[in-house]
């Protein structure tokens, strides 16, 4: 058939070793935003939960102060 070290001089050589590149690169990139998510934007969303939760307990007390107050 081919013989392996004609191969790089046909377009589908390239064609296919440009695709083969784009897919690795996507990977990797990929796996960053994984290791991003995983463990960043988790940290990061728990530590808004928190202050949430925080500023609910806050706003909920003075409404019931508020209220006791104004009854």
């Amino acid at each position: 058939m081919f013989r392996r070290e004609l191969w790089p001089g046909y377009s589908t050589y390239t064609i296919w070793q440009t695709l083969l590149g784009t897919t690795r690169k996507l990977g990797r990139d990929h796996a960053v935003l994984a290791e991003l998510y995983s463990t960043q934007m988790s940290n990061r969303l728990t530590e808004l939960v928190d202050d949430v939760q925080r500023i609910y307990k806050k706003v909920l007390s003075f409404f019931l102060l508020l209220s006791a107050v104004v009854c």
